[in-house]
């Protein structure tokens, strides 16, 4: 993955593209071992990101924040469509975290 990561920064930096990395939503399957890794990718994502001076939307911390807050099952209720994957408040919490990361919320946006 550390590999994939830095080739495919490589291609977007040769191309004189901006890449922007995001880390995925949390994921809590205690139960799923394929789960079980998600934190150190999430780590080798911030760190190829600080390294490079590539911004960052940290979905993960956004989430993990939230769930220190409430019981995860209770987060992933409100904010997942019952598997992995975000649902409509989800999306539009991840919507909000990278625009607050890319310096553009407005609060006041319709």
């Amino acid at each position: 993955f550390r590999k994939a990561l830095g080739e495919c920064g490589e291609r977007v930096s040769g191309l004189g593209a901006q890449l922007v990395l995001h880390t995925p939503n949390l994921i809590h399957y205690p139960a799923d071992a394929g789960r079980k890794d998600l934190a150190a990718y999430v780590e080798m994502i911030r760190s190829y990101a600080g390294t490079h001076g590539i911004p960052l939307v940290d979905h993960y911390a956004e989430w993990s924040t939230a769930a220190r807050s409430q019981p995860v099952h209770r987060l992933l209720a409100l904010l997942n469509d019952g598997a992995i994957h975000p649902n409509q408040y989800g999306h539009i919490l991840m919507a909000h975290t990278m625009m607050r990361a890319l310096g553009i919320y407005d609060a006041q946006s319709a």
